[in-house]
């Protein structure tokens, strides 16, 4: 029996393989419907699988104005990164 290709791909990398680009692009294009909602579920499950059981959140608040200390990769107000953005005085 032929299992569906997101169930499919969601047990492969579960089991620790990979899934290539085109695959999983070809997934994306061939998602109609209630595929999507199976689709969400499965990425769950994968985001459980490898994500860490503990996670913290933040909020930006842009009190810093371009020199905060911390090295945050996703944040333009880092001081660790060149991101060309206006620096203002502390709030």
């Amino acid at each position: 029996m032929k299992l569906n290709p997101l169930i499919e791909n969601a047990y492969k990398v579960l089991d620790g393989g990979n899934l290539e680009r085109e695959e999983a692009v070809a997934l994306a294009h061939g998602i109609a419907g209630a595929d999507i909602l199976d689709l969400v579920s499965l990425a769950n499950k994968v985001r459980i699988a490898f994500a860490p059981k503990d996670t913290g959140s933040c909020s930006i608040v842009n009190a810093k104005c371009g020199k905060c200390g911390e090295n945050c990769r996703f944040c333009a107000q880092s001081v660790h990164y060149h991101t060309h953005i206006d620096t203002f005085p502390l709030l």
